[in-house]
């Protein structure tokens, strides 16, 4: 794994047991989801004045701290009294309402391909997995996550010469 590019790009927290890996498309439920709508918003009309506007929005997603691992995925060592035990409360976050501290430190750039809807059931985003990234510092919490991220380039990897949209 080798360094790419350092940019800042909008986050979307992914829900519980959600990991998002490069190749790999998933849905991101939208319903009751303030932030998506907001970072949507906000992505096309930055897209739209941008002097080079892209039809390919892309975005961060990072999936949530577990109370058993640390935010770069180590393993926690439990203490004879059961320590982790005490983070338990905090197992069911809903990413809606996470904070930067909810967060893990790696993600993946995503595209959005698609919007998914049926009458009688609730609307998903559609994002594909493009490039891996560890998170530098959140720069912004409210009404979206939006950060600075440190891409990076896997060997062997299948999707080459995606566009990253800089969110400046």
């Amino acid at each position: 794994m080798g360094f790419a590019t350092t940019a800042t790009i909008p986050i979307i927290p992914l829900a519980k047991d959600s990991v998002l890996l490069p190749g790999i498309t998933i849905r991101v439920p939208v319903v009751k989801r303030p932030d998506i709508p907001a970072l949507l918003s906000s992505a096309f009309t930055r897209s739209a004045f941008s002097r080079n506007a892209s039809t390919t929005l892309s975005i961060g997603c990072v999936p949530l701290n577990s109370p058993f691992l640390s935010r770069d995925g180590q393993e926690l060592i439990d203490s004879p009294r059961g320590e982790s035990g005490r983070h338990q409360e905090r197992f069911d976050i809903n990413p809606a309402k996470a904070t930067k501290d909810d967060l893990f430190s790696y993600g993946t750039l995503a595209k959005i391909t698609g919007v998914q809807t049926q009458p009688g059931t609730e609307p998903f985003i559609l994002v594909e997995g493009v490039q891996r990234f560890r998170i530098n510092e959140v720069s912004q919490e409210k009404p979206y996550f939006e950060g600075e991220v440190t891409f990076y380039e896997d060997e062997g990897k299948l999707l080459r010469g995606t566009i990253i949209h800089q969110f400046n």
